[in-house]
């Protein structure tokens, strides 16, 4: 398993335990009652890095993360799109400070040893508050997205089922699909249409999910973990 993944467990077709699966995360989308599987990915990556390796950008506007992600490990909470904006803001400068310049050489290329720092995760619940007809908080850091594995950033992205169809066309999830980046795909509709690759919702057990990525479409099961630490 590489540091850019998470563990799923894959069911089998009779809904066996079947096995567990390293997917990547550069970056996902989870649509869906999501939380568990938001929490399960979290708790992963809190116990493969250190505070100094990784730092999260939470924008969390109904507070259902808070108090999960100890606090040495957070650059910023943002519980408002006021607060969401200006953290995306300010985390802009030192994303593009990251991008490859003109003096980077190949091998530095091959080895993404041209920067230095810790690991960005942008965590984001409930993306439909986020992304609203006024003003879509992670805009500014939309440009980064194709180049997001180079520059140590990573998103993670939950948004409820109703209206996803429409999600899909938002530009900052566009550019992650475009991307073929994975996307987990809870219980929901079929009337919400195709969401990802060529998947579409459909009414399953809670914490299943069907995980789309580019080695194909797989079931998994997503384990639920209390909400505090």
């Amino acid at each position: 398993m590489t540091s850019r993944t998470f563990t799923a467990r894959v069911l089998r077709p009779d809904d066996g335990p079947g096995h567990a699966i390293a997917v990547p995360f550069d970056p996902v989308q989870v649509f869906g009652r999501a939380r568990a599987a938001v929490r399960v990915i979290i708790d992963g990556l809190l116990k493969r890095y250190t505070s100094k390796e990784a730092k999260f950008l939470v924008l969390d506007y109904r507070r259902s993360l808070l108090g999960f992600i100890p606090d040495e490990y957070i650059i910023r909470y943002a519980p408002s799109q006021q607060s969401g904006i200006q953290a995306c803001k300010d985390m802009a400068p030192a994303l593009t400070a990251r991008l490859p310049g003109p003096n980077v050489t190949s091998q530095q290329l091959r080895d993404k040893s041209w920067w230095k720092g810790s690991e960005v995760f942008v965590v984001v619940d409930d993306y439909e508050l986020v992304a609203t007809s006024m003003a879509n908080a992670l805009q500014p850091l939309q440009e980064f997205i194709s180049q997001a594995s180079d520059i140590g950033l990573h998103l993670i992205i939950s948004r409820g089922m109703g209206g996803a169809g429409r999600a899909v066309m938002d530009q900052v999830i566009g550019r992650i699909k475009d991307a073929v980046n994975p996307a987990l795909i809870m219980s929901g509709s079929k009337d919400e249409g195709i969401l990802w690759g060529n998947t579409r919702p459909t009414a399953l057990p809670p914490g299943r999910g069907t995980l789309v990525s580019r080695a194909g479409t797989v079931l998994v099961q997503v384990a639920n973990l209390p909400a505090q630490q």
